[in-house]
């Protein structure tokens, strides 16, 4: 910085300035979920649109920025306006580690929002909540499959990954997912699934089924449960997006092991 000279009052101007673009990333996630919560935006606004696309762009022109913030603090008066900059670079550099972590889960699970624990017999939906997911739901569908097989990344891709089958990609991904061996009670079944967080919304001594919603951006996962002599089945289907993540993977999963051990 020899030679260099910057008033303090401009240097001010720039670090304050970064802090601004820093943290523009951040509240765009924040406008996205709070509206999304509020109703006053869809899903494809608040998350796909806002969240997954522009939420990434802003916080990489944050670090820019707040790296620039860093640089004029050196003759930012008073020095607290050190600790100004570092925020203008924390800020958008935390936004964009949570969308690598996300990025990498993506990748790490198969692109499906479906995961039950029998496609011998598939479990259904009552006619009520098939009205309640909507026609623009995710169908719901006795054998369903991707448009092309996954490979997950990175290493080598063993052949056995390379399926389409919704049923083969639980069997080899979720191995959680697996069926009950005996009969629960009704009574059971919907205690476990409250504890779940599902909104139970019928009720009978050979079926359960409710629907499960997210807290930030209110997306809805219909789960239903079937009680027979031998066995009971599990089945959780998001209504939106085609990758859930994992999230109905490890729904199903922890379902199977509540209602193995409360009915033992």
């Amino acid at each position: 910085m020899t030679g260099v000279r910057v008033s303090p009052k401009v240097a001010n101007a720039l670090v304050w300035l970064g802090l601004i673009v820093g943290l523009a990333g951040p509240l765009v996630v924040l406008v996205a979920v709070l509206g999304r919560m509020a109703n006053a935006l869809d899903w494809q606004t608040a998350f796909g649109t806002l969240t997954v696309q522009t939420a990434p762009n802003l916080a990489k022109a944050g670090i820019v920025a707040g790296v620039a913030a860093l640089i004029a603090a050196v003759w930012a008066r008073p020095r607290w306006m050190w600790a100004v900059a570092a925020l203008a670079v924390l800020a958008p550099a935390i936004t964009l580690a949570m969308f690598a972590g996300l990025r990498a889960q993506a990748r790490a699970v198969p692109p499906i929002h479906d995961v039950a624990t029998n496609w011998e017999e598939p479990l259904s939906f009552s006619e009520a909540l098939m009205t309640r997911r909507g026609p623009e739901a995710n169908p719901v569908e006795a054998d369903p499959r991707l448009d092309e097989p996954w490979r997950p990344a990175g290493g080598a891709i063993p052949e056995a990954w390379a399926a389409s089958r919704v049923a083969d990609l639980n069997r080899l991904a979720c191995p959680g997912a697996r069926p009950v061996p005996r009969l629960v009670p009704a009574a059971v079944v919907q205690t476990v699934l409250e504890d779940h967080g599902v909104l139970v919304s019928g009720t009978a001594p050979w079926r359960v089924e409710g629907t499960w919603r997210s807290t930030w951006f209110h997306f809805e996962d219909d789960v239903a449960v079937r009680m027979r002599p031998n066995r009971t089945d599990v089945r959780s289907v998001s209504r939106v997006g085609q990758s859930d993540l994992g999230a109905n993977c490890e729904r199903v999963s922890s379902i199977v092991r509540a209602l193995d051990a409360a009915s033992r």
